[in-house]
């Protein structure tokens, strides 16, 4: 989760955002059409616009989250027995809802920008449903694809027709935001831009840009049979938000608070990987390191890692933590927590076996 802003900023615009609805109407204590109301619809059309352009409102579908999201485009997408690339390291919300599903995971080959394009040929050559990628700050890898691995990705896709699923949590993360892959191939990618990584997972909301008219209102009613509409009183919150600036400076206040604790977290464990604008860490452990027995031995001391074992979409492996530096733990907290894990890495390798 990200970390809260400070002065008790994220609070406040929550508090006054909804005073604020509850005066103008009460319209957002109704139920909501499946995919969201139309001006809730029209403000995140208007928002991707600036990445994505000529994004139609009747192509956008509000979700109750990013999961939410991910589940409806998987049951259009893929089927029992179908195959799904995905990077050999993943998001595991994603794995879970593509085994539900029956679909075989592919693991492609990853670097520091992410997916081999090389991978992707391949796999799509062979046959795929969809693609499924984080091209900003990957979850767990820290990866962020450059401009032209991103165009090679959609020149892949268009060149084969495999659908991409673009999981884009962190993208608006970055002061400087690269454009989506979903800018290259728009008729082909189911574009995510959630709230949760960017703000807050506690606003429950996505907005998803569908690759055409059609696939939105499929999707919206995907959507419906496990959520029925998004939070309206949350929906129409953000909506105002876009609307009125103060979504971007949140964001603004968590990318600052972001990167306070990324300079840090470096500073003392120069060994792991992270984005200059996130909040967690991928740490390459040393050799004869277990990572599931030293995340357990971080999590008995309040060490907030995670073996890299639970992020593989396939039989890799990889003795490596994914480290959250977020949440609302104060900086000293979390230096303090980094200290105590740097001396835990120290001991004898005969503790972690």
């Amino acid at each position: 989760m990200p970390p809260e802003p400070e002065a008790g900023l994220l609070r406040s615009a929550i508090a006054s955002g909804l005073a604020a609805l509850l005066d103008r109407s009460g319209g957002s204590l109704h139920y909501q059409p499946s995919g969201g109301a139309e001006t809730d619809r029209a403000a995140g059309a208007a928002w991707l616009s600036q990445l994505i352009p000529g994004t139609s409102p009747d192509q956008i579908v509000i979700a109750a989250g990013a999961q939410n999201a991910l589940h409806a485009i998987a049951a259009t997408l893929l089927t029992s027995g179908g195959r799904v690339g995905a990077g050999c390291f993943t998001y595991p919300g994603f794995l879970a809802v593509a085994r539900r599903m029956g679909a075989e995971v592919v693991p492609l080959a990853m670097d520091e920008e992410g997916i081999l394009p090389d991978a992707f040929d391949d796999a799509a050559a062979a046959g795929l449903q969809a693609l499924y990628l984080v091209p900003t700050n990957d979850n767990p890898t820290t990866a962020t694809m450059g401009k032209a691995r991103r165009e090679a990705i959609a020149a892949i896709a268009l060149r084969h027709q495999v659908p991409i699923i673009e999981d884009d949590a962190y993208g608006r993360l970055p002061e400087r935001r690269p454009s989506p892959v979903a800018a290259w191939a728009p008729e082909l990618t189911w574009h995510i831009a959630g709230l949760s990584k960017i703000v807050s997972p506690s606003l429950r909301v996505a907005f998803v840009r569908a690759p055409s008219v059609r696939d939105a209102l499929g999707l919206a009613a995907d959507t419906h049979e496990t959520a029925v509409m998004p939070p309206p009183l949350n929906a129409a919150l953000v909506a105002g938000w876009l609307t009125d600036g103060t979504l971007p400076r949140l964001v603004a206040a968590v990318r600052a608070e972001a990167r306070a604790r990324m300079k840090e977290a470096q500073a003392i464990l120069p060994a792991a990987r992270g984005d200059p604008d996130g909040y967690h860490l991928w740490l390459p452990l040393g050799p004869g390191l277990s990572a599931p027995a030293v995340a357990a031995q971080a999590v008995a001391a309040g060490l907030p890692a995670v073996p890299g074992q639970a992020f593989a979409s396939g039989d890799a492996s990889s003795e490596a933590l994914r480290i959250s530096l977020g949440g609302s733990r104060s900086r000293t907290a979390i230096a303090r927590e980094l200290r105590r894990l740097d001396a835990l890495l120290s001991q004898p390798r005969q503790s972690y076996v």
